[in-house]
């Protein structure tokens, strides 16, 4: 009998990759992430991470990245819309601690959370259009499983 309790992550943008990553190799789940859509490089779109994403992110080998793939932001400099002078600058280095801010393309954040779970994940391209939650009782332990309509 399989003891492994099932995980259905409705959803594999940054937050579902992110969660799946964090319990990949916690052998007492067997998870699956349902996204309708297939990860393609399409627009271009920029995405800030602040210390503390950057610091969540670490755990997961975030920080062995290419560094070529994204910028530090160091400072934040605030103008005024229509003469376009500086109204204020705001130095971040004194808030990054031990991690940065960073700045990135989504695309990249995204192939890196999708490479890191490809082995123990499975990951299907179709559309979630039902969720229904069954609680299992065997020998006085509870156990919740996710069952999808597709």
């Amino acid at each position: 009998m399989n003891n492994k309790i099932s995980i259905g992550i409705i959803g594999g943008g940054i937050a579902g990759l992110v969660f799946a990553n964090f319990l990949k190799n916690d052998q007492k789940f067997h998870i699956t992430i349902f996204e309708k859509n297939k990860y393609l490089n399409v627009s271009a779109s920029g995405i800030q991470l602040s210390n503390n994403a950057t610091r969540i992110l670490n755990k997961i080998k975030f920080n062995e990245i290419d560094k070529n793939l994204f910028s530090k932001i160091e400072q934040v400099r605030i103008y005024d819309y229509q003469n376009k002078n500086i109204i204020s600058k705001l130095s971040l280095i004194n808030f990054s601690s031990n991690f940065d801010y960073l700045c990135l393309d989504r695309n990249v954040l995204v192939n890196f959370l999708t490479n890191q779970i490809t082995e123990n994940v499975n990951l299907f391209h179709r559309k979630a259009v039902q969720v229904k939650i069954i609680r299992l009782y065997s020998q006085m332990v509870m156990r919740r499983s996710l069952i999808l309509s597709l």
